[in-house]
């Protein structure tokens, strides 16, 4: 990964035979200003979850800050976790770590948990009634796929029926990323019941 602090890093677009089923010109129309927007808006919001066994890493995940001392990530991640690691290490892009002070929910069915961290930042992604993005609208995600830096992917809706189905490729750390409209709202995070899928 070319993950460095400070930097944001963008994902090549994603080549697949996906291009053939649907239309994705609004994602191909974002232009690098608006990935750039959206990273300074959020690169304060979004955390990097890595859970340890002695000194090896057991799993990893993305998480964001929805309040000042709470993070959301995936059930799949804590439940991994809780299961075969002893600690999580909970860092943003720049380098600070936070505590954790505990979970305060889990939701396997929606694949949600939502943790508590001692110190706070001012700085969350607020959730907000927004229209639900449409088939083929496009959506941007900011993540982190090391712990060092923050990358950023873009794809299209392909999906809208019970759960937002994406084109974006996911992987087990990049789990638990926001995912973003246009315009920087948040309309979703980021889980896979298939990991490495390219749904």
């Amino acid at each position: 990964s070319d993950e460095k602090i400070g930097v944001l890093s963008e994902n090549p677009d994603y080549d697949s035979q996906l291009e053939d089923l649907y239309d994705f010109s609004k994602a191909n129309a974002i232009t690098t200003d608006t990935i750039n927007e959206i990273y300074n808006d959020n690169k304060e919001k979004i955390v990097y979850l890595n859970s340890t066994y002695n000194t090896g890493t057991v799993t990893s995940a993305n998480g964001f800050f929805i309040n000042e001392g709470l993070i959301i990530t995936t059930y799949k991640y804590i439940e991994k976790t809780l299961m075969r690691a002893q600690n999580i290490i909970i860092s943003d892009s720049s380098g600070i770590v936070y505590n954790l002070e505990g979970i305060v929910t889990l939701n396997s069915e929606d694949d949600i948990a939502i943790l508590k961290v001692k110190e706070k930042n001012e700085n969350y992604i607020k959730i907000q009634e927004i229209n639900t993005p449409e088939k083929e609208d496009a959506v941007i995600t900011i993540n982190s796929k090391i712990g060092v830096g923050l990358t950023s992917s873009k794809g299209i809706i392909i999906s809208t029926d019970d759960k937002l189905q994406t084109s974006i490729p996911i992987t087990e750390e990049i789990q638990g990323s926001p995912l973003f409209d246009v315009n920087g709202n948040l309309v979703g995070m980021l889980n896979s019941k298939l990991i490495n899928a390219s749904i």
